[in-house]
């Protein structure tokens, strides 16, 4: 279990901050008998490592019926990515990774540790593996604090064609905004109901990230707010 850390440079809220912590497979489909390599990244240009993560601060771990498989990460210093590998499942699943809890100064100008005036900040990332229409881990739950899920299976999906997801913050529906984005694409951003379901219409087949961000005033031993981010990796044909 990773613990939680200070660090200089952090994620500002969703819809301004430069950089998202995301893990993506090198594939959205992997045979039994091949492995499944992936990546966990903090990135600015989709799908290219900017900053280097700490191994030691990064849970990953694959979720297929309600069970969990822990895996491992190497730090790959050229692409500033964390590299993994796990046994492809039989059928679809989950990549699940969660950062540790990471502080810094509410102002980013200003440098202290005083918990009155420092935020803390978690980021979750799930991924979408061997997709298939009769699959059911499109909309698992992995009990993230903050959390994306599928409500339309992505597998059945094509371009054009609208897709549910809900936000969920402590298992209860968050009202707010959600945004998908692709490289290359312009980002598309929908508002949820109250329920924490928003609808969007991608425009053209490729691997998308839906995402979504929380904050509150919320303190504990060392910070007076809280933030969280975290986003959903599909693949639609």
């Amino acid at each position: 279990m990773f613990k939680p850390v200070a660090l200089a440079l952090l994620l500002v809220p969703l819809f301004t901050q430069a950089h998202t912590f995301l893990i993506k497979p090198d594939n959205a489909t992997a045979n039994p008998d091949e492995p499944l390599q992936f990546s966990v990244l903090m990135t600015e240009k989709l799908f290219q490592g900017e900053r280097l993560l700490d191994p030691e601060q990064v849970e990953v771990h694959l979720l297929q019926n309600g069970k969990t498989t822990p895996l491992n990460l190497e730090a790959d210093e050229t692409a500033k990515a964390l590299r993994g590998e796990a046994a492809a499942p039989t059928g679809d699943a989950l990549l699940v990774a969660r950062a540790a809890p990471r502080y810094r100064p509410i102002d980013k100008k200003e440098k202290t540790d005083d918990p009155a005036k420092m935020l803390r900040i978690e980021n979750f990332s799930k991924a979408l593996i061997n997709p298939a229409t009769d699959g059911v881990a499109y909309h698992a739950r992995s009990g993230d604090r903050l959390e994306l899920i599928a409500l339309d299976n992505p597998a059945s999906l094509s371009a054009s064609k609208p897709m549910r997801v809900q936000v969920l913050f402590e298992g209860e529906p968050l009202p707010g905004k959600v945004q998908a984005l692709s490289p290359g694409r312009e980002r598309i951003v929908a508002e949820t109901d109250a329920e924490g379901i928003a609808s969007l219409t991608l425009p053209t087949a490729g691997v998308w990230i839906v995402r979504s961000s929380h904050h509150r005033e919320e303190a504990d031993a060392r910070s007076a707010r809280y933030e969280a981010s975290a986003n959903l990796v599909f693949a639609i044909d």
